[in-house]
């Protein structure tokens, strides 16, 4: 914030210059140096301990949130060249609470008994049809017949399936809807973000007609990881990291012509480059070691 001169935003009846979004606009100008040296610190502060827990959440997410960063600036010539420096760190560990429906123990073994499904606001139970049986397919399984008690013998269950349903969590709530047992497991976990933004500026004037500046941007690093819910470990379809870098260059020449006269020029270039995997990505052959010899790690 310090090393902003002043913002414009426009949100309708933009300029033809601004095309090509219904958005909206934010125009920041950067502040020049100048003839004396500043500086300042800043820090901006949330936490958890001032929040409540939110609608829905069985307990405050944890949050530790710091927003700091310093500016300098000043002359590198008296009055011809100046320049300023912001750098703004940006460390938040953001507990985010996550809700889910996850199989009964009996479920995992077969046991499908005590399966039922919300039908205009009453449990009806979940049949469980055999395909091996009757003339139904995968369109159409009414047509088959379901299991004897709605169980299926252990000796159809997939070696494969059993491996990966070891992933999933134990219930550990009153379930949100109890007449399909949905959201019966929540947890928090705290995803973390790491980013440093880095604003330099370089001011020339050449003379009293021609003055020209030069804007670099770069964040360096800008780490963004949604971590894994810890019952789920590498499971958790959520699990990711997103490392980021953007750079941004401006050049800009003004020339003062006449009184009525002048010219100005800015040319800009933004480059973004953006790698995402899971947090878990390429160490681990899972495929393998579940029994899927033919799935790529």
């Amino acid at each position: 914030m310090d090393s902003m001169q002043e913002f414009k935003v426009e949100v309708n009846a933009m300029g033809a210059e601004n095309g090509r979004s219904s958005a909206g606009f934010v125009n920041a100008v950067t502040r020049s140096g100048s003839n004396r040296f500043n500086g300042s610190f800043y820090e901006f502060l949330r936490n958890d301990a001032l929040d409540a827990a939110g609608w829905n959440n069985d307990r405050s997410p944890p949050l530790r949130r710091n927003n700091f960063g310093a500016t300098l600036d000043g002359p590198i010539q008296k009055n011809r060249t100046f320049f300023p420096y912001n750098y703004d760190g940006l460390r938040e560990r953001n507990g985010n609470s996550t809700t889910r429906s996850t199989g009964l123990p009996e479920w995992r073994r077969g046991d499908f008994s005590s399966a039922t499904r919300n039908a205009g606001g009453r449990a009806v139970f979940v049949p469980i049809y055999d395909p091996t049986t009757g003339t139904g397919n995968f369109g159409n399984p009414r047509s088959n017949s379901p299991f004897p008690n709605n169980t299926i013998p252990a000796s159809r269950l997939d070696p494969v399936a059993l491996k990966a349903v070891a992933f999933l969590p134990a219930v550990n709530r009153a379930p949100n809807n109890p007449l399909n047992l949905s959201g019966n497991w929540q947890e928090n976990r705290i995803d973390a973000l790491t980013r440093d933004y880095h604003i330099g500026r370089l001011d020339h004037e050449f003379s009293q007609r021609t003055r020209a500046f030069a804007r670099y941007i770069v964040t360096i690093p800008e780490r963004d990881r949604n971590a894994y819910n810890p019952s789920y470990g590498v499971a958790d379809p959520e699990g990711v990291v997103i490392d980021t870098r953007r750079q941004n260059v401006a050049l800009n020449a003004t020339h003062l012509f006449s009184p009525t006269f002048f010219l100005n020029v800015t040319g800009g270039f933004n480059r973004v480059f953006i790698f995402r995997t899971s947090d878990d990505c390429c160490q681990t052959n899972y495929g393998q070691l579940r029994g899927l010899p033919n799935v790529p790690g």
